[in-house]
């Protein structure tokens, strides 16, 4: 509401943010309205003040007091006293029954309300004095109701970058709002103080920077909320240099550095992107050492080791290198009889055992490669060839090389030589040999079978079974294991003829000093 006053043609204009009237409705009877606090903050409560003056001289009987609550109030918390009476709940007609107002005397009827956040930008109210005649006195006022206004969240924001505020919001109803953001002299800057997004330029110096957001209505009431600005050096890593491995080694790592200019490093992370590599003693250690992992298939590979770091305000850098590990394949291992004897005629079985520690066996076979030609005849597996002694005048040897390929090509042979006796010759005695091939298989409590690759934990049991060969001519008896804990599995049987096997099974119980670096089990055969 505004009054203006001229003088002589000069005018002024006056403006007020609460608007009383007083008319006279009826001789003797005024009454005044105040609306405080004026303006009044969104989310606040607002106290309305009616006060009755009775100067008729007579006593003022069965009268209601009707103040109806706008839109924007919240009525079903609005409260009303009489005369410093009590707080009791609004009547929801907004009908307030009075007692008698003495002659020559007055009544104060406060109203304290909550104003919504959805309050339009002002807010009139108006009181009536009823009777059964009618309106005996009325008064209206108003009042601005503040912008409601919200800086946004606090933020971080890298050394010398900028930052856009996105998530500020302000408004005043259907009213209209202008916008101001300040730093308080910080020496940042906005590309657009006046909007209620700008971006901002922080400083450059690390530190907290507080930014202010006034809004301003229509009637010239003003709100402001304020963010934080953590202005955050970015900390730094660096790696010098790429490695070079051969797979299953301990591979010092001791080239990065990292820093931070204005904090500390407060996490650091290794990561070999899901290789299979370990990290000792751990992966948030400056300086690991990387167990390099066995290496699938037969050509070589490039590792990405990366480090990431975390400062104490939660920014982050990383820097990686590149490890090529050289494939490392193991060549077969082949078993073929000790060097014997046979008569004329005989049939000559020759077998032999192929294995491969970090492959397969792609490829195998038998041939002669010195004395005189016989035909070599498969048998039921590629490691199993025979054929039928010629006949010799004088003792003969020929001699047969067994040869095992792996799927890296790698190659193993070994050679056994037959000397074939003829009839009636009278020959010493061969001294047989003996020898025994051992397989180490290992596999899980469940029974599922584990590689190379596994990595067992503190308190695992482990199933250790091994197969035992004999790959010479003599019986072996009192077959006796032992591994290198100091357990020694059952073998059964005991004693084995040429080319016979024996199996034996034991657990072992992993324990926390087998967890640096391989888990390594020997086991040890002997015989008789």
């Amino acid at each position: 509401m505004k009054s203006r006053i001229c003088y002589q043609g000069a005018c002024l204009v006056l403006f007020c943010l609460v608007c009383l009237s007083v008319p006279a409705w009826s001789a003797g009877l005024t009454a005044s309205l105040s609306l405080l606090p004026a303006p009044v903050a969104r989310g606040g409560i607002l106290t309305i003040d009616v006060l009755l003056n009775n100067d008729t001289g007579s006593v003022l009987a069965n009268t209601t007091l009707h103040v109806p609550l706008a839109a924007g109030i919240d009525q079903w918390k609005a409260e009303v006293r009489i005369d410093g009476g009590p707080w009791v709940a609004y009547p929801a007609n907004g009908l307030i029954a009075l007692e008698q107002i003495p002659a020559w005397g007055q009544m104060a009827v406060d109203i304290r309300v909550p104003i919504e956040l959805s309050s339009p930008a002002t807010l009139t109210v108006t009181a009536q004095l009823l009777n059964a005649t009618g309106v005996l006195v009325q008064v209206a006022g108003w009042v601005n109701v503040l912008p409601n206004v919200d800086a946004g969240p606090d933020l971080i924001v890298d050394l010398g970058a900028s930052i856009a505020l996105n998530d500020s919001s302000a408004s005043d109803g259907a009213g209209p709002v202008t916008y101001q953001w300040t730093d308080h002299g910080a020496g940042g800057a906005f590309d657009d103080a006046v909007s209620l997004h700008p971006t901002y330029t922080p400083p450059i110096a690390s530190g907290i920077v507080e930014l202010m957001l006034t809004a301003t209505d229509s009637d010239l009431g003003t709100s402001s909320d304020s963010l934080r600005i953590r202005v955050n050096a970015t900390p730094k890593v660096n790696i010098s240099g790429d490695l070079t491995a051969e797979e299953g080694i301990r591979l010092p790592i001791w080239q990065a550095t990292v820093s931070d200019p204005d904090g500390w490093i407060a996490d650091m992370i290794w990561s070999d992107g899901g290789a299979g590599g370990i990290f000792l003693p751990s992966n948030d250690v400056l300086d690991p050492v990387y167990l390099v992992p066995e290496i699938d298939g037969c050509e070589d590979e490039r590792i990405t080791l990366t480090l990431q770091v975390v400062d104490d305000w939660g920014a982050t850098d990383s820097d990686a290198l590149i490890l090529r590990v050289f494939n490392v394949n193991d060549v077969p291992i082949v078993f073929v009889p000790d060097n014997f004897d046979v008569d004329c005629g005989q049939r000559v079985d020759l077998r032999a055992i192929a294995s491969d520690e970090d492959g397969w066996i792609d490829a195998q076979r038998w041939e002669q490669v010195d004395g005189a030609d016989v035909a070599l005849h498969s048998g039921s597996q590629e490691e199993h060839v025979w054929f039928d002694a010629p006949n010799v005048d004088a003792p003969t040897e020929l001699a047969f090389q067994f040869q095992a390929v792996d799927n890296c090509a790698a190659t193993a042979s070994g050679v056994v030589v037959v000397r074939v006796v003829p009839d009636g010759v009278v020959d010493e005695a061969p001294i047989l040999g003996a020898s025994l091939s051992v397989t180490l298989n290992l596999f899980d409590e469940r029974g599922l079978p584990l590689t190379a690759f596994d990595h067992p934990r503190d308190g695992d049991v482990l199933i250790v079974r091994m197969t035992v060969t004999n790959t010479g001519q003599s019986a072996i008896d009192d077959l006796l294991a032992t591994l290198n804990n100091g357990s020694a599995p059952a073998l059964s049987p005991t004693r084995l003829t040429s080319w016979d096997s024996a199996t034996g099974m034991i657990e072992w119980f992993v324990g926390s000093d087998e967890m640096m670096g391989e888990l390594e089990i020997v086991v040890t055969v002997t015989g008789r």
